[in-house]
C-alpha cells in the first residue's frame, strides 16, 4: 500500500475495513502504511526534531558500537565533542538527566516510546464517523509526539540550568557548584531583592526573568545575548501559540511599516523573526511549553542530534470482533553543547520546575517564580 493512500481519508477507510475482513497480509501492508503516515506526522508536528539535528542511522553505521561498559545492553551512537564542551544525554523513560558529559566524545543511547495497546470492536469502528487516521492519531500519534517532546524539554530545562551553573562555578559552598536551601536564595540569584540586583542575567545565566508580560522584540534581544555570551548565535525560538500571537500587538516603530502592516492584516505568516526561526505550539499538555517561557537554542549543528534508528511501527490485530492496535519507535537524542539552550520567562507566567544537580538542591529540583509572581513565605526551592 503506498503512503499516498492515506491522504484520502475515505479510501483509506475502506482499505483498512477490507485488510480487518481479510487479515494476514493486508493487515501487514495496512500496518506498515500506517507505520510511515505516523513518521511524516511526527516530522510536521513534533519540535524536538525541528530544533536538534534529526537523521535516520542504522546499526552498521560507523558511529554505533554496545555500551562497552556494560551498562546495558542496547547500542549508543558515539558523537566527537569539541573541547570545553559539555553534552547530556537524553532520557526518555524516567526523570531527566541533572548531570554533565565531558570529554572528547559522547554516546547516546536508544530507547523504545510505545503506546498503550488500545482496542476497538469492528461496531465501535463502523459507528465512528470520522476518518480510522483520525482516531489513531488520537491514540497513537499524539502519544509518541508527546513523549518526544516532552523528554526533549525536560532535557532543555536541566540543560539551560547545567550551563548555568557551571557559569557559576563556586567553591566550597554546596561542593563547587550553586547552592540552595530555600526558596529566597533561589529568588535572590534570578529575581534579585529590594537592595541587590539578580544575580542572573545574560551574561551569567542561560535563564533569565523578563519584566515584560508578553513577547516583544527585546525578548528576542535577550535570547540573542545569552547565545552571544556563550560565543553562539541565537537561531531558534520555541514558544505557545498564546505568546506567539502577542505579535499582533507589535508597533511599526518595533518592527517596520511593512511588516507591521502584513502582522495586522493577516496575523504573522512569516516563518522567521528578524532572521530566527520562530516555533510556536499549541500542544497543551502542562509537561510542554506553557504561556510565557520561551526557549532560545544554537543552530542545531551546534546543538545536539535527535537519531532515528527504527521507524515507527504499526501493529494491527483481529481477535475475534476486537481489533487491537498499538505504534512504536526507537529513538535517540542528545544535547551536546548546554551552552546552547536558553530560557527567557516573562513576568506574570507560571512557575517553573526545572531538574537540577542533587548537588544543587537534594531534591533535583528547583523552583523558579517569575517576574510579577511571588513565592509563598518559606516556601523550600522545590514546594
Amino acid at each position: 500500500m503506498d503512503t499516498q493512500v492515506l491522504t484520502s481519508p475515505d479510501e483509506f477507510n475502506a482499505l483498512f475495513y477490507d485488510a480487518i475482513q481479510h487479515g494476514g497480509e493486508a493487515l501487514e501492508k495496512t500496518a506498515a502504511a500506517i507505520g510511515d503516515y505516523i513518521q511524516l506526522k511526527i516530522r510536521e508536528q513534533g519540535f524536538a526534531r525541528k530544533i536538534l539535528d534529526y537523521h535516520t542511522v542504522t546499526e552498521r553505521d560507523p558511529m554505533m558500537q554496545r555500551d562497552p561498559n556494560g551498562v546495558h545492553d542496547g547500542l549508543e551512537y558515539v558523537v566527537p565533542l569539541e573541547a570545553d564542551t559539555v553534552a547530556q544525554r537524553i532520557d526518555f523513560r524516567g526523570d531527566p538527566e541533572r548531570t554533565w558529559i565531558q570529554g572528547k566524545r559522547f554516546p547516546i543511547r536508544f530507547f523504545d516510546i510505545s503506546t498503550d495497546e488500545f482496542n476497538k470492536t469492528e461496531q465501535e469502528l463502523l459507528a465512528h464517523t470520522e476518518p480510522v487516521l483520525k482516531i489513531i492519531e488520537q491514540n497513537s500519534l499524539k502519544d509518541m509526539q508527546e513523549q518526544e517532546d516532552i523528554a526533549f524539554l525536560d532535557h532543555v530545562k536541566s540543560s539551560a540550568m547545567l550551563a548555568t551553573t557551571r557559569l557559576n562555578n563556586i567553591a566550597v559552598a554546596a561542593g563547587g557548584v550553586i547552592g540552595f536551601t530555600t526558596g529566597a536564595e533561589v529568588d535572590a540569584f534570578f529575581k534579585g531583592t529590594p537592595t541587590v540586583a539578580p544575580i542572573a542575567n545574560p551574561i551569567n545565566s542561560n535563564i533569565v526573568l523578563s519584566t515584560n508580560t508578553y513577547l516583544r522584540r527585546e525578548t528576542l534581544d535577550e535570547l540573542a545575548k545569552i547565545m552571544s555570551q556563550r560565543q553562539l548565535q541565537l537561531r531558534v525560538v520555541l514558544m505557545s501559540e498564546f505568546d506567539f500571537s502577542s505579535t499582533i500587538r507589535w508597533f511599526a516603530d518595533e518592527i517596520g511599516h511593512d511588516i507591521a502592516s502584513k502582522i495586522t492584516v493577516d496575523g504573522y505568516k512569516e516563518a522567521t523573526i528578524g532572521g530566527y526561526t520562530i516555533i510556536s505550539t499549541i500542544k497543551t499538555n502542562r509537561r510542554l511549553v506553557r504561556p510565557g517561557h520561551i526557549y532560545g537554542f544554537a543552530d542545531k549543528s551546534a546543538l545536539g542530534k535527535f537519531l532515528q534508528l527504527q521507524a515507527p511501527k504499526f501493529w494491527i490485530n483481529k481477535r475475534a470482533n476486537i481489533i487491537q492496535m498499538r505504534g512504536w519507535e526507537t529513538v535517540g537524542a542528545g544535547i551536546g553543547n548546554v551552552n546552547g539552550c536558553s530560557l527567557l520567562m516573562l513576568s506574570g507566567a507560571e512557575p517553573l520546575d526545572v531538574p537540577v544537580d542533587p548537588q544543587v538542591f537534594g531534591s533535583g529540583f528547583i523552583r523558579i517564580y517569575p517576574e510579577g509572581t511571588d513565592r509563598e513565605v518559606g516556601a523550600l526551592p522545590d514546594e
